[in-house]
């Protein structure tokens, strides 16, 4: 009897050492490289498998530059922007990308020419119809402050706070504008002092202006600069939210009237214009334009 149990014991002492042995590979018990092994299996095991198809990346939905959900994949976006185009080409309207970045529906070109509004207009040509369009935002605002950056090689390197007194036109799509927003002001290779003094005695006049506003220009320009055609500088701050720069800035001496900026006599649009007529004309247009909808239609 007792030489049984000292052979069960010995067989007992024997299995115990064996699974301890097992457990800590070579006898010394070091979880650093179990932790390795462990992590190596894995990735062989990852590596065996075959690789899925990203479903929920494939189906997302992208954004235009502005934040706004287009409701359509990569690919469906690229081919919107093509059949855009293509309509643009068959109809004769230049290219412009800023028609596009804007949600101008070029499906409504006709009803637009009744505001004496051309497409193909190049801004020095645009009258105050062809700035509405072409806007995001259009405010009565006054220059409160400024300041100038000393480095010239920004393309903005001139900041305004702008308070808004009125809004004329809502097309971006913050659903409300606060009191006060941002204007960047072009450089226009005019030498720092110079420049500082003229903007602060802009400021300094108090003057109201019918501002046109968009925010298209600044991704315009930084891209110039990534591909190498441009050499200043568009920063971050540009890209803040309530950060727009003018298509255009018209004085407002007389509240009854505004003066066309240019005087070409090809274009019946090119006179005054009162300041309510203005308004009418924004909300016409504006609901002809159906900015909401742009990314529903088709341009086939």
């Amino acid at each position: 009897m007792k030489k049984n149990k000292m052979i069960i014991a010995v067989i007992f002492t024997f299995a115990l050492l064996t699974a301890v042995f097992a457990m800590s590979g070579s006898g010394n018990n070091d979880p650093s490289k179990e932790a390795q092994q462990v992590k190596q299996d894995s990735q062989q095991i990852q590596a065996e498998q075959p690789e899925q198809p990203d479903q929920t990346k494939s189906n997302e939905t992208i954004k235009d530059q502005y934040g706004v959900d287009t409701g359509m994949t990569k690919d469906e976006y690229e081919k919107f922007k093509d059949e855009y185009f293509q309509y643009q080409k068959a109809h004769k309207i230049s290219r412009f990308d800023r028609i596009f970045n804007t949600k101008i529906n070029i499906l409504k070109a006709a009803d637009f020419r009744k505001y004496q509004i051309n497409l193909d207009n190049s801004l020095d040509m645009c009258n105050l119809n062809d700035f509405i369009i072409r806007s995001e935002l259009i405010i009565i605002g006054t220059y409160e402050s400024v300041e100038v950056s000393e480095n010239m090689n920004l393309t903005y390197p001139v900041t305004y706070k702008v308070k808004v007194n009125e809004i004329i036109a809502n097309e971006t799509e913050y659903e409300t504008i606060p009191e006060y927003i941002t204007l960047k002001g072009f450089n226009w290779d005019i030498p720092y002092e110079k420049l500082k003094a003229m903007k602060e005695g802009l400021v300094n006049k108090g003057s109201q202006y019918l501002m046109f506003l968009t925010r298209d220009d600044f991704h315009y320009y930084k891209k110039a600069y990534e591909e190498g055609s441009r050499k200043t500088v568009v920063t971050d701050d540009c890209f803040d939210p309530y950060t727009f720069n003018a298509l255009s800035l018209q004085e407002i001496k007389d509240i009854g009237f505004l003066f066309m900026p240019n005087e070409h006599p090809y274009y019946p649009g090119n006179r005054r214009m009162k300041l309510d007529e203005l308004k009418k004309n924004a909300k016409a247009i504006n609901k002809i334009n159906d900015v909401n909808n742009f990314y529903k239609r088709s341009y086939k």
